[in-house]
Formats: structure tokens, C-alpha cells, sequence
């Protein structure tokens, strides 16, 4: 949904079928910019997504991990950090692990 329609369609989040408008966007922008032979997006948490990651490497398909992981963590300081330790022994050395909400408070 761009700028130009009406605010009620800007406002909804899901499309017709309830599937998540930023799913299909983010489908959009991978294959806009012809990067589908580099991004494997999973629609899966985190955890879920890395753990089949690590079944398929290991069972020869892909023959390789990612050289980059971007996590958008979950916001809960326990599963993220469960979701860090993964990600973590999913990357090659010298690999790239990123993302967002990553800070928690000591204590």
C-alpha cells in the first residue's frame, strides 16, 4: 500500500486472504531488487528458522550457511538469547550475525 490510497488501506496490516501486507512486501522488495538467489526468507521464529537451517546443512542441502544472518529477535531477554546462541553456532567463522532488539537491562 503506498501513500497515495486512502488511510483505511494503509491501516490494514493484513490483505484479503489475513496473510501479513509486510510478508508480501518483503517478498516484493527481495525479488524487485534480484536478490532471490541470496535471501531464504523463512516465515518461521527465529528459533524454528535457524534449527531447519541447521537440519538442512546437515543433511547436504544447502551444502553451505549463510555468510549473514539478520535476526529480528523476539523481545524476550531469555529467548533471545537462545535465539543469539543458534544464530551464533549457525554462522560461519567470519560470518556476519545482525539485527534488532538485542539490549536488555542487567538485573
Amino acid at each position: 500500500s503506498g501513500w497515495w490510497q486512502p488511510k483505511e488501506e494503509r491501516l490494514k496490516v493484513v490483505d484479503d486472504r489475513g496473510e501479513p501486507r509486510l510478508w508480501g512486501q518483503f517478498l516484493a522488495n527481495v525479488a524487485e531488487a534480484g536478490h532471490q538467489d541470496v535471501v531464504v526468507p523463512a516465515k518461521a521464529t527465529s528459533v524454528q528458522a535457524l534449527r531447519e537451517l541447521q537440519q538442512l546443512v546437515r543433511s547436504g542441502r544447502p551444502e553451505f550457511l549463510p555468510d549473514v544472518i539478520y535476526l529480528d529477535s523476539s523481545h524476550e531477554a531469555q529467548e533471545t538469547m537462545l535465539e543469539l546462541e543458534i544464530a551464533f553456532d549457525t554462522i560461519p567463522v567470519g560470518g556476519v550475525l545482525f539485527g534488532d532488539d538485542f539490549l536488555f537491562r542487567a538485573g
